[in-house]
């Protein structure tokens, strides 16, 4: 039984060693509904690497679920303005869904729509 506290202790300390470590650590978290957590490793990709689109984008479905709507439009929007194609995703994404019918993501979202049209 101490052996396999001990091992269970051991892989709970995990620590991601890069940024896609990183990124894909978070959206496990985000995954499991930690999205406190999540935010901490996906915000540790971003400085790691501050143009990596994939990490601001999972980092800004977090923020959405935890319910940080300035910190989600805040990543979304560097995210699409990384590449585009995340309006695309975020369009239909239901991690956004909590402020759908807000302001700053509807500006945004048709914001980017007129642009690529």
């Amino acid at each position: 039984i101490d052996i396999c506290n001990r091992r269970s202790q051991a892989n709970r300390s995990f620590t991601p060693k890069d940024v896609e470590s990183s990124v894909a650590y978070g959206v496990f978290l985000h995954n499991k509904g930690d999205y406190q957590s999540a935010v901490s490793s996906l915000e540790k990709a971003v400085e790691t690497d501050p143009k990596n689109d994939h990490a601001h984008y999972c980092l800004a479905a977090s923020y959405a679920r935890s319910g940080d709507i300035t910190g989600a439009t805040r990543h979304l929007k560097r995210a699409i303005s990384t590449d585009p194609y995340n309006r695309v995703l975020a369009i239909s994404d239901t991690d956004f869904d909590s402020f759908r019918n807000d302001p700053a993501l509807t500006q945004l979202l048709a914001e980017e729509a007129t642009e690529t049209t």
